[in-house]
């Protein structure tokens, strides 16, 4: 039996026309998006992407057991990349 992902709320036509509207001026813009292992492929191919060419990151995140980072607004992670070593940021 396959696990069903819940769904989760989406943009209005509204709120996407005005993403649209804001990345009118960028050269370039990064997607970050968590999939479930199981589904990987298939966002892979959603998204028209060329698997062989993109920057598959790998992301870690750190708190401590009641959250005191993210109450404080502190986010701190390490980060690793097909392209680029273990960062802490």
């Amino acid at each position: 039996m396959a696990t069903k992902t819940p769904v989760r709320p989406g943009l209005s036509d509204a709120q996407l026309a005005e993403i649209m509207s804001l990345l009118r001026g960028s050269d370039t813009v990064e997607l970050k998006l968590t999939v479930p292992a199981a589904q990987q492929r298939d966002a892979i191919r959603a998204l028209g992407l060329d698997a062989l060419d993109a920057q598959i990151r790998q992301v870690i995140f750190f708190d401590t057991p009641d959250l005191a980072l993210d109450r404080a607004g502190v986010v701190v992670r390490a980060r690793a990349g097909s392209r680029d070593a273990w960062a802490i940021r």
